[in-house]
C-alpha cells in the first residue's frame, strides 16, 4: 500500500522504498512507477535523484552488500558471507548480478583480496580467484533463490537446504583451495591455489617426445 509523501524526497528515501518493495515482491515487480506510488509522489520526481532503473538497481546492490564491509577471515569465509548476505534478500543475487554487469566496481572485493594476499597469492591470482569465486557464489545463489520461489508456489518442489549448503561449500573449496571447514591445504588441486610447477621442461624430454611421435607416425595402422 502506498504512503503519502510527507518527508523530503532524496536518493536514500527512494532506495529505502525500493528495498522494501524488493524484499516483499522481488526484482520482477520493481519499477520506478511502483516506487513512486510507494512514496506517494509522481514518477517523474524520482529522476531528479535517481537517473534510471538501472541506477536504482546499482544503489540497491550497494545497500544489499553493505554488511560485507564487516567480514573478516579466510577467502572461503568471505565467499560464504557473500552468499549469506545476498540470499537474505528476495532476488538479491539477481539484483547484485544485474548491477555488477554494468558496474563491476560495485562488488566489494577488498576484504576477500586482503585475505588472498595474506596467504601469499600474487595480485593477478588474487583478482582471478576473487572474481571467479564471486561469479560462482552469485550464480549459485540465484539458482537457489529461483528454486525457493518455485517452492513457494508448489510445495512439492521442496528445497533441501543441507544439500545446497554442502554444494556451495564444495564449490567454494574448489575455487579457493579451502575445504568446507575453512582450512588451507598446502597442496590441493584447486583453481587458483597451490604451488605452480614452474620447473623448466628439459630438452631431453622434448627430444624423446619428438622421437615417440615420429615412431608412432611410422607404425602401420591395424585394419
Amino acid at each position: 500500500m502506498s504512503r503519502t509523501h510527507t518527508a523530503r524526497l532524496d536518493a536514500p528515501a527512494i532506495v529505502d522504498a525500493a528495498h522494501t518493495l524488493l524484499r516483499s515482491y522481488g526484482l520482477g515487480d520493481l519499477s520506478m512507477r511502483r516506487v513512486a506510488k510507494e512514496l506517494g509522489v509522481q514518477p517523474g520526481a524520482l529522476y531528479w535523484h535517481i537517473a534510471s532503473k538501472q541506477d536504482l538497481i546499482a544503489h540497491l546492490a550497494v545497500r544489499i552488500l553493505a554488511p560485507l564491509a564487516q567480514v573478516s577471515g579466510t577467502p572461503a569465509q568471505h565467499l560464504r558471507a557473500l552468499h549469506e548476505t545476498v540470499v537474505s534478500v528476495r532476488d538479491g543475487a539477481e539484483t547484485v548480478t544485474a548491477a555488477w554487469s554494468s558496474r563491476p566496481e560495485l562488488l566489494p572485493h577488498h576484504g576477500l583480496l586482503r585475505a588472498l594476499r595474506k596467504r601469499g597469492e600474487s595480485e593477478t591470482r588474487a583478482q582471478l580467484i576473487a572474481e571467479t569465486g564471486s561469479h560462482y557464489v552469485l550464480g549459485f545463489t540465484q539458482g537457489l533463490q529461483t528454486r525457493l520461489a518455485l517452492a513457494e508456489a508448489d510445495p512439492a518442489a521442496r528445497v533441501d537446504a543441507d544439500e545446497w549448503r554442502a554444494r556451495l561449500s564444495e564449490g567454494i573449496a574448489l575455487i579457493t583451495g579451502q575445504d568446507p571447514a575453512g582450512r588451507d591445504p598446502s597442496a590441493r588441486g584447486a583453481v587458483g591455489t597451490g604451488p605452480l610447477d614452474r620447473s623448466p621442461v628439459k630438452q631431453d624430454s622434448l627430444d624423446q617426445d619428438r622421437r615417440d611421435q615420429a615412431r608412432s607416425a611410422q607404425d602401420p595402422i591395424d585394419p
